[in-house]
Order: structure tokens, then sequence, then C-alpha cells
């Protein structure tokens, strides 16, 4: 695995030299087997590959590919400039997908025939892949769940910031961009990987993505919210899109059942809400951020303290890092291509979560059905519900339409500015219904709060807060010659 520190509270584990990637094949001989590349997800901040459930995608005749790529400092920090545009981790990406179009043959892979798979920060790049000049005809499909470039914590708005910080951090005080670099590449990749969750992450880990995706002009061209305006800039390719009903529970799954972390947040909502919502960086003029963390605490929770509205509060940590940007993209990506567009959400409570306290689906539950964990799941209707959604997941790589016997399952529809999104809504085995739904995310919340007058009396249209919107970031290789 690539060198990560997975959370604040946790150590630096993996290698710097870890630019491998994993093949799984049932079949070396055909040469006409689908081709599954799986980008993982972690926040561009940590996570590898599938820890185990490989054998259930490969009870199917496909060729998994799982790629890894650097993270957090060392994949996303970014000068700005010509010596360290980043997104470094993305442009491993790339090279993955070039690697699967030379040499997939030989482990019986069709190469006109890819689908990319990914959550949350693994979505959001895959999608991030559809809209770069680098990826084009690399993949034909794209799976993803959980994460899109529009998501706040998909991009990094403050990068040339952060990198001088990383610098100056570390004693790189060079006169210019080449000299920091230089200073920084003669320091432990350890050390640069620890000072991010050390210095970047004050409140429990968070905001939990401080490096990812910038606009580069290389990868990203634009911002991922005007690509997408772009019908010609977009890759038109079937998407199988999902998510979950409480996606907040990442990050609030460390500390709702905390009452002295709970506390603390109320207390310090106004500092600590921008750190959590990921609008603590040069969108958003500082004196303006406690004015928009009270306006969102008024929406959700009105008067109330957040111990006593808790559920309100997984409410607004699932729209604000989740699933307004989820609805936004959904919406766009709709209006601009033709290929369908289905979505999905996985609602169904099984045997294990990756949650204490009960408290509902969360954020990456369902990928451990088709891909994390093997002999956890014994109840029948969870064996089922992961058989539902592999055979899901194939019918879609096969057909790019993700059919399910006696369903029928509409792709949105986009028809002016913005969408009704149709999703099924996946409960259990023998409940599975359309369901629709014009603001989903509470999408339009998120939108004005973007684009509307400050109380300051400053528009805020230097501020293009991006809490439902966000576009790539940049991540750098500092201790990469």
């Amino acid at each position: 695995m690539c060198i990560q520190q997975p959370r604040t509270f946790q150590d630096v584990i993996g290698e710097e030299d870890c630019l491998h990637l994993q093949v799984f094949t049932s079949n070396y001989v055909t040469g006409d087997l689908p081709v599954l590349v799986l980008i993982h997800g972690g926040g561009f901040m940590a996570e590898w590959g599938p820890r185990s459930g490989v054998q259930y995608v490969m009870d199917y005749d496909v060729v998994l590919v799982v790629v890894a790529y650097r993270l957090s400092v060392l994949g996303y920090m970014s000068f700005e400039d010509e010596d360290l545009r980043g997104n470094l981790g993305m442009l491993d990406q790339v090279e993955a997908l070039k690697w699967v179009q030379r040499n997939i043959h030989y482990f019986g892979g069709n190469k006109d025939s890819v689908t990319l798979v990914g959550n949350s920060a693994g979505c959001a790049s895959c999608l991030l892949h559809t809209m770069s000049p680098l990826s084009r005809g690399l993949f034909h499909r794209v799976i993803g769940t959980s994460g899109t470039p529009l998501n706040p914590w998909a991009q990094q708005h403050s990068a040339r910031e952060n990198a001088d910080r990383v610098a100056d951090l570390v004693g790189c005080t060079g006169s210019t961009t080449a000299d920091k670099i230089d200073c920084l590449q003669s320091k432990p990749a350890s050390q640069l990987i620890g000072l991010a969750a050390e210095h970047f992450e004050p409140w429990m880990g968070n905001p939990f993505s401080p490096f990812s995706v910038v606009v580069d002009g290389v990868f990203l061209t634009d911002k991922p919210e005007k690509v997408l305006e772009d019908v010609n800039a977009v890759m038109d390719v079937p998407l199988l899109l999902g998510f979950v009903p409480i996606e907040g529970l990442f990050p609030a799954g460390e500390f709702i059942l905390n009452d002295s972390l709970v506390r603390d947040l109320d207390e310090h909502w106004e500092t600590v809400a921008p750190q959590l919502l990921s609008f603590h960086d040069k969108r958003v003029p500082e004196a303006d951020r406690p004015i928009l963390a009270r306006k969102i605490r008024k929406f959700y929770l009105q008067n109330n303290s957040l111990a006593s509205s808790k559920e309100q509060l997984l409410k607004l940590m699932t729209d604000g890092n989740f699933m307004s940007g989820v609805s936004s993209h959904i919406s766009k990506r709709a209006a601009v291509q033709s290929q369908p567009v289905y979505v999905y959400e996985f609602a169904h409570r099984g045997e294990y979560s990756n949650y204490a306290g009960g408290l509902g689906v969360g954020h990456s539950d369902d990928q451990l059905y088709p891909l994390e964990q093997s002999g956890v799941f014994h109840r029948q209707d969870d064996l089922i519900i992961r058989r539902t959604i592999l055979d899901m997941w194939f019918a879609f790589i096969q057909t790019s339409n993700p059919s399910i016997p006696g369903v029928t399952w509409e792709p949105v529809v986009q028809k002016g500015a913005e969408a009704t999104v149709r999703y099924l809504r996946m409960v259990d085995p023998n409940n599975m219904t359309m369901a629709e739904d014009r603001d989903l995310g509470n999408v339009a919340f998120w939108k004005d709060l973007r684009t509307e007058p400050n109380h300051t009396g400053r528009a805020e249209t230097s501020v293009a807060l991006s809490l439902a919107a966000a576009s790539a970031l940049v991540l750098v290789s500092a201790s990469t010659k």
C-alpha cells in the first residue's frame, strides 16, 4: 500500500515505493473478458484495495485490476506552478489505465470493455477521469458510489498555501519552488505524511481531505462544475451511481456517540464546522465562515443543541459533505450526456456495519458486500443482497443496463436546469422500488449558500463555497524525484 496515515490518531503505514497493480483473473485464455478497474477511496489521503472479498467478484467472468496511487502530500500537494502542478495521484491512475490498455489481454481481458469502479474519493476519481483529456478512450463505463468531483472535499482551493506551509514546517524555506522541492525530496516520506495529519486536520481528523485534486491545466483543465457545462469536455459513458442514507456517518461516526466530543462541537461550532464541512480554505473569507456555520446550523438544527439533535446533525453532515454534491453531479451529468445515468440508494441494514450504535446505513457500508468483507455475513438476506449487487454490477458491465429481475429501473432524465433524481431504493431483497427527489440532499439550500450575498455586505462571488460543487484538487509528490 502507498504510505499514509489513515486518520490523525493512527500511525503512518505503507511504503513510498507503492505503484503496483493487483490483477485477478479466472481465465487467461479468452482475451474477451470484461475488465473491472478498482480505484480505492479514502479521501485522497489513505486506504488501499479490498482487504478481502475478491473471491465474490471472481465468481464472475471478469478481470479485476486494483490500482494503487500516491496519497496525501506525496500525491496531491501542489505549488500551482510548472515545477509542481499537483494531481500526481491522478496521473498515477492514468498510467494504470494505460497499462491496462497495453497489457490486459495477457490476463484474458478485453481492453475495449473496461469499467471503472470506486467508492467515495475512488468514485470522485473515476468521474474525474471522465472529465480529463488524459483519460479519453481508456475506459468505457463507470460504477461509483458516495462521491463525486462536486463534493467539497474533492478539491483543494488553497493548494499553494498548503504546499508552502508543508515546506515551512520541515525547514524548506528556499526562495523558489524548485529550491523547496529539492529540499522536500530530502525529507523522509513518513515525516511529510505525518505533517498532513498533524497540522492540516485540526479537529478529530477534519477536514478529512486537506490534500486533494487541483485544476492543474493538464489532468484537469477547469473546475469540474465548469467542465460539466461543456458537452464536448465530458466523456459520454454509461454511469451507475449509488449512495447510502446516512453518508454523514463518516466522519460523524467517530464522535456522534461521544457526549464530550459532541459538547465540544456544540460549543465551538462556528470554528469547527468549516473543518467538518470543508469550507475552511480561501473559498470563504475567514470572517465569513462563522456566518455560514450559523446559517447551516439554523437550517438543520434550528436553536436545538447538538446532543438533542443527533439525527439532524447526521442529516447536515450527509447533505453538506456528500449528498448535495452527489445530487448536483447527477443533474449536471444527465444534462450533458446521451448515455444513461442509473442511480440507486443502498438502504439495506445488514448484520455488520462500519459504525457502532446501530444508527443506520453509513458511508461505505455498501462496499462491505461486493468487495470488502468475507466471512462476516451469515444472514440469508445479507448473502442475497451481496449477490444482487454483484449481479447488478455485471449486468451493467456487460450491457450498460443494471437490470434486476422483476424491477423496472429507469435512468435519470434531465430536462431544463434541474433534474428530478430517479433512483432505485434497495432496502432488502424483497423491497426494491423506484423513488424520486427533486431536492435530493437539500441541494437548493447548499447551492444558494454559495451564491447569496453574505452578512458582511460583500458579495460571495469570490467565495464560491463549494459545499455542493467541488472542483478537482492537486496533490504533489514532495519526496519523489
